[in-house]
């Protein structure tokens, strides 16, 4: 891993602790993944940009994990900036957290400006999947002018000119 990277991972990991044993029931323990990127080096001593995804597999009546499954993406091609967030993606309903900070001055506080709700992180996926206004409110049963205001809130507060740049800094602060 990246020298500079370890501290981060460290905190990263603190915070999934803290997420897993601290703020949810054991039972949901199962229905979150967690997720945050580091940098490895290559086989040519290039640096790659990892998504490391683990979610837990078994769980005992006490909380604590026997078995788990973690995934390593090289998502270099998106170019994304080192950061301090860690994610919790809910499965099954349950609720997602997105970007959260590591600091343990604030830990698991979202970023400001970046907090976006479940309908809106909907509507986002479909935009970002080339989708128009009119098709996204069709799947979602909501008229054409509610995913308009919903991309237009989401670009005031992100500051992105438009969809594309959004989708950068919704993948670059780990909310997509």
């Amino acid at each position: 891993m990246h020298p500079e990277d370890a501290p981060g991972i460290q905190a990263k990991e603190s915070a999934a602790i803290e997420f897993f044993y601290n703020r949810i029931p054991v039972e949901k323990i199962p229905y979150y993944k967690s997720s945050y990127t580091f940098r490895i080096c290559g086989p040519k001593g290039e640096w790659k940009n990892i998504l490391h995804q683990s979610i837990a597999l078994e769980v005992a009546e006490n909380g604590r994990v026997y078995h788990s499954l973690s995934v390593h993406t090289d998502i270099t091609f998106l170019n994304p900036l080192p950061n301090n967030k860690i994610s919790f993606i809910g499965i099954s309903g349950e609720p997602s957290y997105y970007a959260l900070s590591t600091d343990p001055s604030n830990i698991l506080q979202p970023e400001p400006g970046m907090q976006i709700s479940a309908r809106e992180l909907e509507i986002l996926r479909l935009l970002s999947e080339g989708l128009s206004s009119k098709q996204v409110g069709g799947i979602l049963h909501i008229s054409t002018h509610t995913v308009d205001t919903h991309r237009r809130n989401l670009l005031k507060r992100s500051g992105a000119k438009n969809l594309l740049e959004l989708a950068v800094i919704c993948v670059k602060k780990g909310v997509l």
